[in-house]
């Protein structure tokens, strides 16, 4: 039986911030931002959810082209309600449900959080976030180093904003590394600066709307600090170093793979 036993509901957020099917996508944006939340269901009158959507939805939805003339904005969104650019499919699981099963649930949807629902009223929040706690609680000692699946994704500091949002895009994930001419880690670009940032003209320099915040460990750390760091100083990816130099990149769904082989 694995230590991971325990049920999502030990350590699901509640409540559930939701939109409804006639919201706009520019709600959806700011409800995204004011609630710090990544993802929102859409729910209909009387609260069955009917679908979701995400800051990479918001992203993949409002991005311009890489090259717009001076003074246009990076993201711009079109009159469309949530209803029509919705996510059918809601991931759910009941609130007695494994932490290993949520665990398991994320990766294989490459989803970075599950909706808790009983007698089909959502009551929770399940994510790569409460994934932290979890190996927290639980000291799982394995090194970081071990884990790691992949290099970083990239970007130079001297790129324009418009260009981190395509790289963002193009990549499939959710954040890239902000480098400098060696080639040395010096910035973070996620799907929350590009939101962020959403106003901005397309040919911002890229270190004006960067993050400085960035949580750099070396590969012998063992997996349950790493994820204390991650959790209190609320990064969503761990660099991994080793003799001087970035070897790879934790991500929320790999904290999630260790609790599957935990």
């Amino acid at each position: 039986m694995t230590h991971f036993a325990m049920p999502v509901s030990t350590y699901m957020m509640k409540p559930v911030f939701s939109v409804t099917a006639d919201t706009t996508l520019e709600s959806v944006y700011r409800v995204l931002s004011e609630r710090g939340v990544s993802c929102v269901p859409v729910v209909e009158p009387g609260g069955r959810a009917i679908g979701v959507l995400s800051r990479t939805d918001l992203i993949r939805l409002g991005r311009r082209p890489s090259d717009p003339l001076d003074g246009t904005s990076a993201l711009s969104w079109s009159p469309a309600t949530a209803a029509d650019k919705l996510h059918h499919e809601v991931v759910t699981l009941p609130s007695d449900a494994p932490v290993v099963t949520a665990a398991r649930t994320m990766v294989k949807q490459r989803i970075h959080r599950v909706f808790v629902a009983d007698g089909g009223e959502l009551t929770g929040v399940f994510s790569t976030k409460e994934v932290l706690v979890a190996i927290r609680d639980k000291r799982v000692a394995t090194p970081i180093g071990s884990l790691v699946a992949h290099a970083p994704y990239t970007i130079p500091v001297a790129a324009q904003l418009s260009q981190a949002i395509d790289r963002l895009s193009a990549a499939h994930v959710s954040g890239i590394v902000v480098v400098d001419e060696e080639h040395w880690p010096v910035g973070m670009f996620s799907q929350f600066e590009a939101l962020l940032s959403r106003d901005r003209p397309a040919t911002t320099p890229l270190q004006d709307t960067m993050s400085y915040a960035m949580l750099c460990l070396h590969a012998a750390t063992p997996l349950y600090r790493a994820a204390a760091h991650a959790h209190a100083t609320r990064a969503r990816r761990v660099l991994v170093i080793e003799d001087r130099r970035v070897t790879g990149v934790l991500t929320g769904l790999d904290f999630a793979r260790a609790v599957m082989g935990a």
